[in-house]
């Protein structure tokens, strides 16, 4: 059987820009393309619903990615209405990982702009 070569794609929420307040967008971005395996960046208001939704859908159905990281900011919510789309365009559920950058990270942080950003990029993929 052959393996499909990895591809993550990384959505990232700022949460209509409130986190973009706290949390450097940019600094996130440019570390999480440097990530081995990486395929897509994406940052929009939100992922769980809508356009930003279709984004994933559409990069699932598309072959640009077969794993998907989502930074949203409502986790349960967020999390059932994007495993479910992602399962119907084809991908294991369990590929999908959903994480909570704001209550998680920003929001505990938001008095140190600068750890709440590196925290972030650990919470993404802490191999530095």
């Amino acid at each position: 059987m052959k393996m499909d070569k990895v591809k993550v794609g990384v959505f990232l929420s700022d949460c209509g820009n409130q986190l973009s307040q706290i949390l450097d967008f940019d600094a996130i971005i440019n570390y999480v393309k440097e990530v081995p395996d990486v395929a897509l960046v994406a940052r929009a208001n939100e992922f769980w619903r809508g356009e930003g939704l279709k984004t994933i859908v559409d990069a699932v159905k598309g072959k640009k990615v077969n794993r998907i990281v989502v930074a949203e900011t409502i986790p349960k919510l967020s999390e059932i209405n994007i495993l479910e789309a992602v399962e119907k365009a084809g991908l294991n559920p369990y590929l999908a990982e959903i994480m909570d950058l704001k209550d998680h990270c920003a929001w505990p942080h938001k008095d140190s702009p600068k750890e709440a950003t590196e925290k972030a990029k650990a919470m993404l993929f802490g191999r530095h």
